[in-house]
Protein backbone atom coordinates (compact mmCIF):
# COMPACT_ATOMS: atom_id res chain seq x y z
CA UNK A 1 0.00 0.00 0.00
CA UNK A 2 1.12 3.55 -0.77
CA UNK A 3 0.66 5.85 2.19
CA UNK A 4 1.03 9.60 1.70
CA UNK A 5 0.84 11.46 5.02
CA UNK A 6 0.79 15.23 5.48
CA UNK A 7 2.89 16.13 2.46
CA UNK A 8 3.65 19.83 2.27
CA UNK A 9 5.86 21.47 -0.35
CA UNK A 10 6.64 25.11 -1.00
CA UNK A 11 8.72 26.81 -3.64
CA UNK A 12 9.82 29.98 -1.89
CA UNK A 13 6.73 31.69 -0.50
CA UNK A 14 4.38 29.70 -2.77
CA UNK A 15 2.94 26.63 -1.05
CA UNK A 16 1.86 24.14 -3.72
CA UNK A 17 0.98 21.21 -1.45
CA UNK A 18 -0.44 21.59 2.05
CA UNK A 19 -0.86 18.50 4.25
CA UNK A 20 -1.84 16.12 1.43
CA UNK A 21 -2.75 12.64 2.66
CA UNK A 22 -4.19 9.54 1.00
CA UNK A 23 -3.73 5.80 0.70
CA UNK A 24 -3.66 3.63 -2.40
CA UNK A 25 -4.01 -0.11 -1.96
CA UNK A 26 -1.94 -2.50 -4.06
CA UNK A 27 -3.78 -3.10 -7.33
CA UNK A 28 -5.81 0.06 -6.81
CA UNK A 29 -5.90 3.34 -8.64
CA UNK A 30 -5.87 6.92 -7.40
CA UNK A 31 -6.51 9.92 -9.64
CA UNK A 32 -5.37 13.41 -8.73
CA UNK A 33 -7.67 15.97 -10.30
CA UNK A 34 -7.55 19.74 -10.35
CA UNK A 35 -6.51 22.79 -12.34
CA UNK A 36 -2.98 23.45 -13.53
CA UNK A 37 -0.52 24.67 -10.95
CA UNK A 38 -1.98 23.08 -7.82
CA UNK A 39 0.83 20.57 -7.29
CA UNK A 40 -0.27 17.30 -8.92
CA UNK A 41 3.01 16.85 -10.78
CA UNK A 42 5.00 18.00 -7.76
CA UNK A 43 3.31 15.33 -5.64
CA UNK A 44 4.14 12.63 -8.20
CA UNK A 45 7.75 13.85 -8.29
CA UNK A 46 7.90 13.60 -4.49
CA UNK A 47 6.49 10.06 -4.53
CA UNK A 48 9.05 9.14 -7.21
CA UNK A 49 11.89 10.63 -5.16
CA UNK A 50 12.73 13.39 -7.64
CA UNK A 51 11.68 16.18 -5.24
CA UNK A 52 11.91 16.48 -1.48
CA UNK A 53 8.93 17.38 0.65
CA UNK A 54 9.05 20.03 3.38
CA UNK A 55 6.77 18.05 5.69
CA UNK A 56 5.16 14.62 5.78
CA UNK A 57 6.07 11.08 4.83
CA UNK A 58 5.53 8.60 2.02
CA UNK A 59 5.65 4.85 2.58
CA UNK A 60 5.26 1.86 0.26
CA UNK A 61 4.29 -1.45 1.85
CA UNK A 62 5.36 -0.11 5.23
CA UNK A 63 8.79 1.01 4.03
CA UNK A 64 9.52 4.72 4.47
CA UNK A 65 10.42 6.21 1.08
CA UNK A 66 10.37 9.93 1.80
CA UNK A 67 10.46 12.30 4.72
CA UNK A 68 11.85 15.81 5.18
CA UNK A 69 14.95 14.21 6.74
CA UNK A 70 15.87 11.90 3.90
CA UNK A 71 14.64 9.58 1.24
CA UNK A 72 15.40 6.40 -0.65
CA UNK A 73 16.92 7.24 -4.06
CA UNK A 74 14.53 7.00 -7.03
CA UNK A 75 16.36 4.04 -8.59
CA UNK A 76 15.81 1.97 -5.42
CA UNK A 77 12.02 2.48 -5.26
CA UNK A 78 10.84 -0.06 -7.88
CA UNK A 79 8.43 2.42 -9.39
CA UNK A 80 8.06 4.08 -12.76
CA UNK A 81 6.90 7.57 -13.66
CA UNK A 82 5.56 8.58 -17.05
CA UNK A 83 6.17 12.30 -17.28
CA UNK A 84 3.66 14.71 -18.76
CA UNK A 85 6.23 15.73 -21.39
CA UNK A 86 7.18 12.03 -21.84
CA UNK A 87 10.95 12.68 -21.41
CA UNK A 88 11.87 10.56 -24.43
CA UNK A 89 15.47 10.70 -25.61
CA UNK A 90 15.44 12.14 -29.16
CA UNK A 91 18.66 10.39 -30.23
CA UNK A 92 17.45 6.88 -29.32
CA UNK A 93 15.29 4.63 -31.45
CA UNK A 94 12.16 3.18 -29.82
CA UNK A 95 13.67 -0.26 -29.21
CA UNK A 96 16.76 1.28 -27.60
CA UNK A 97 14.59 3.26 -25.12
CA UNK A 98 13.33 -0.02 -23.74
CA UNK A 99 16.60 -1.90 -23.86
CA UNK A 100 18.40 0.97 -22.09
CA UNK A 101 16.20 0.81 -18.98
CA UNK A 102 16.73 -2.95 -18.74
CA UNK A 103 20.53 -2.65 -18.68
CA UNK A 104 21.99 -2.97 -15.25
CA UNK A 105 19.21 -5.28 -14.10
CA UNK A 106 21.22 -8.44 -14.59
CA UNK A 107 19.28 -9.67 -17.62
CA UNK A 108 21.05 -11.45 -20.43
CA UNK A 109 21.03 -9.82 -23.87
CA UNK A 110 18.64 -12.55 -25.05
CA UNK A 111 16.19 -11.75 -22.21
CA UNK A 112 16.42 -7.99 -22.89
CA UNK A 113 15.69 -8.55 -26.58
CA UNK A 114 12.75 -10.81 -25.77
CA UNK A 115 11.23 -8.38 -23.25
CA UNK A 116 11.69 -5.39 -25.56
CA UNK A 117 10.07 -7.15 -28.50
CA UNK A 118 7.19 -8.37 -26.33
CA UNK A 119 6.53 -4.91 -24.87
CA UNK A 120 6.63 -3.24 -28.29
CA UNK A 121 4.13 -5.82 -29.52
CA UNK A 122 1.80 -5.38 -26.55
CA UNK A 123 1.64 -1.63 -27.14
CA UNK A 124 1.36 -1.89 -30.93
CA UNK A 125 4.78 -0.44 -31.67
CA UNK A 126 6.60 -3.38 -33.25
CA UNK A 127 6.50 -1.71 -36.65
CA UNK A 128 8.05 1.46 -35.11
CA UNK A 129 10.91 -0.21 -33.23
CA UNK A 130 13.57 1.60 -35.30
CA UNK A 131 11.89 5.02 -35.23
CA UNK A 132 13.22 7.97 -33.28
CA UNK A 133 10.62 9.79 -31.13
CA UNK A 134 10.56 12.73 -33.57
CA UNK A 135 9.43 10.34 -36.31
CA UNK A 136 6.50 9.06 -34.23
CA UNK A 137 3.01 10.44 -33.74
CA UNK A 138 2.05 11.86 -30.35
CA UNK A 139 0.12 8.70 -29.50
CA UNK A 140 3.04 6.49 -30.49
CA UNK A 141 5.38 8.58 -28.34
CA UNK A 142 3.05 8.19 -25.38
CA UNK A 143 2.82 4.45 -25.88
CA UNK A 144 6.63 4.32 -26.02
CA UNK A 145 6.85 6.23 -22.74
CA UNK A 146 4.35 3.78 -21.21
CA UNK A 147 6.34 0.82 -22.56
CA UNK A 148 9.52 2.24 -21.04
CA UNK A 149 7.77 2.59 -17.67
CA UNK A 150 6.18 -0.87 -17.75
CA UNK A 151 9.12 -2.92 -19.03
CA UNK A 152 10.80 -2.99 -15.61
CA UNK A 153 7.64 -4.48 -14.03
CA UNK A 154 7.38 -1.75 -11.37
CA UNK A 155 5.47 -2.23 -8.12
CA UNK A 156 4.02 1.26 -8.50
CA UNK A 157 3.23 3.14 -11.72
CA UNK A 158 2.87 6.93 -11.59
CA UNK A 159 1.26 8.59 -14.60
CA UNK A 160 1.31 12.35 -15.20
CA UNK A 161 -1.33 12.94 -17.91
CA UNK A 162 -0.12 9.98 -19.99
CA UNK A 163 -3.24 9.65 -22.13
CA UNK A 164 -3.59 13.22 -23.41
CA UNK A 165 -2.81 12.30 -27.06
CA UNK A 166 -4.18 8.75 -27.16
Amino acid sequence: MLEVRGITKAFGARVVLRHVSFEAKRGGCVALLGPSGIGKTTLLRIVAGLERCDEGTISWDGKLLTSPHGSIPPDQRNLSLVFQDLALWPHMRAWKHLEFVLRGRGLSRKDRISRCNTMLGVLGLSHRQNAHPGEMSGGEQQRLALARALITDPSLLLLDEPFANL
